[in-house]
């Protein structure tokens, strides 16, 4: 018996291990995400100097597709921090599951009910799952991101080094 206890401990310890290094990354993918909205929103604004009233130059025209997009850059860090619910509706280790029973009891039995069926592998790779889908979903929105943000400073940059006047 203490073999199989075990060996369910240790499969919960590492499922674990893995929910909490995918939630780091989400961290990091948030973090990231931040950091890009900061530098699209700080040369974006450098973008917007440079904008005129001369409906017919060509160049403020260009400067107006860099504004364009840093705006696509900050909407993208948006996606990417907006908080995903990544259920399956029965846990007892998601927050949004847990808030879904009425009572702090009800909650109690189910956790209870879970840990006598040895509940913690199972529960942890299901999450890791989920958050593993949340995780794939944001670090596609902050490469379409950085690729956004790049086109955005790379227009700037060129058109901040053009020799003839911008206003």
């Amino acid at each position: 018996m203490d073999d199989k206890f075990n060996s369910i401990a240790e499969s919960a310890s590492i499922a674990k291990g893995i929910n909490d290094y995918l939630n780091h990354y989400v961290s990091v993918a948030d973090a990231k995400a931040g950091a890009l909205a900061v530098m699209a929103a700080l040369s974006g604004s450098v973008s917007s100097y440079f904008i005129g009233d001369d409906p017919d130059n060509v160049l403020q025209w260009i400067m107006k597709c860099s504004l364009f997009f840093h705006f696509l850059t900050l909407m993208t860090c948006c996606l990417i921090v907006f908080p995903r619910k990544p259920s399956r509706g029965d846990s007892v280790i998601f927050w949004e599951d847990i808030a879904q029973d009425n009572e702090c009891h009800v909650y109690q039995d189910r956790f209870e009910l879970a840990v006598s069926n040895n509940f913690s592998s199972r529960e942890y790779s299901s999450q890791n799952y989920y958050i593993s889908k949340v995780l794939s979903t944001k670090h596609f929105w902050l490469r379409m991101g950085i690729i956004l943000y790049a086109v955005a400073a790379a227009i700037t940059m060129f058109m901040l080094n053009w020799p003839v006047a911008i206003k």
